[in-house]
């Protein structure tokens, strides 16, 4: 899909914890347990929760995967379709 002109992309920014894996965790839960109790897209972690004004963009937390642990992942249900695995 072409971009348009005045379209502006999602800026990332990464961080990284090392030998830090309680306050990793701590983080990583909190964040999900903050937009979970939140139904609307709105109220959800946003860049007015960090002070930011104007129109409000969502913050998205991702814990990165190494290539390794994501090709598992991907195996996975690969793995359990073949083997009809039902999951309930």
């Amino acid at each position: 899909m072409p971009k348009v002109a005045n379209e502006i992309s999602p800026r990332y920014t990464r961080g990284r914890y090392r030998a830090r894996t309680r306050l990793r965790d701590g983080f990583l839960a909190a964040t999900a347990s903050f937009n979970k109790e939140r139904k609307s897209s709105k109220a959800k972690l946003n860049t007015r929760h960090i002070g930011f004004t104007g129109e409000f963009k969502a913050i998205y937390i991702i814990e990165h995967l190494m290539a390794a642990v994501k090709d598992l992942y991907a195996a996975v249900p690969k793995h359990a379709k073949e083997l009809n695995y039902k999951f309930a």
